[in-house]
């Protein structure tokens, strides 16, 4: 990402260039790959990880022994977030959009796990939680607030489900000392994307990878993602 006069510049979202051999980007955009990380699972961690690590450590405080519910799980930001909040010391509740994706969850860590297709989450969380993961966005609104405690926090990552919520009753969320806070990796700086390496690097991380697939495989690799039939990050090496 470039900050400019227009804001950030982001390869893939507002950028066209991201699927080639090469890519040129500004030097402090990226950081040295250890001789012991593959490429493949190297190019999983800018975002996904990186996002991860950010939204917990330098935006949501996550704290030991809380309890967190992770939105998207299966999604490559979904298996990233678990394990970074396992490694935070969090309870994890996951959702995701099928039991074989809530039994990996589980597998990969989570504690619980709630399939969305079959089941409500505002009515099978109870007692509230301390922080929620968002990469959903409008369609989930009103429900993350339900199962927020007290002082709960609400991560807001992603807008898969919708950018524009019609009607926020500013009232609970004073009352109930919610905090709403966004959380977009491209701010973050270089150095959580140094220790989000370091912590793969170590093995606190894995990186979890659907499928990777080359160039001529892209309108597959697609089609995955939009009918969310992948389990973690789809990887694109020419």
């Amino acid at each position: 990402a470039v900050k400019g006069e227009k804001g950030l510049s982001i390869i893939g979202a507002n950028t066209h260039g991201g699927f080639a051999e090469y890519v040129a980007v500004p030097a402090d955009n990226v950081c040295k790959i250890p001789d012991s990380l593959s490429h493949d699972d190297a190019s999983a961690l800018p975002i996904c990880y990186a996002t991860a690590v950010y939204g917990f450590v330098n935006r949501g405080g996550l704290k030991k022994g809380e309890t967190v519910v992770i939105h998207a799980a299966g999604s490559g930001t979904g298996t990233a977030a678990i394990q970074v909040a396992k490694h935070m010391g969090a309870k994890v509740i996951a959702t995701a959009g099928s039991d074989e994706k809530i039994e990996k969850a589980i597998a990969l860590g989570a504690d619980e796990g709630i399939n969305y297709k079959t089941s409500d989450f505002s009515e099978e969380i109870r007692g509230g939680v301390d922080l929620v993961f968002d990469p959903v966005g409008a369609s989930y609104w009103e429900k993350n607030l339900k199962i927020l405690k007290p002082g709960g926090r609400l991560l807001l990552v992603g807008v898969v489900g919708g950018g524009m919520v019609e009607k926020f009753g500013i009232g609970p969320v004073i009352m109930r000392d919610i905090s709403i806070t966004g959380v977009t990796v491209f701010n973050s700086g270089n150095s959580v994307l140094e220790q989000t390496v370091e912590m793969v690097t170590d093995g606190t991380l894995k990186p979890v990878i659907a499928k990777t697939v080359s160039l001529p495989e892209l309108p597959d690799a697609h089609r995955a993602l939009e009918d969310s039939s992948q389990f973690g990050k789809v990887v694109v090496n020419p």
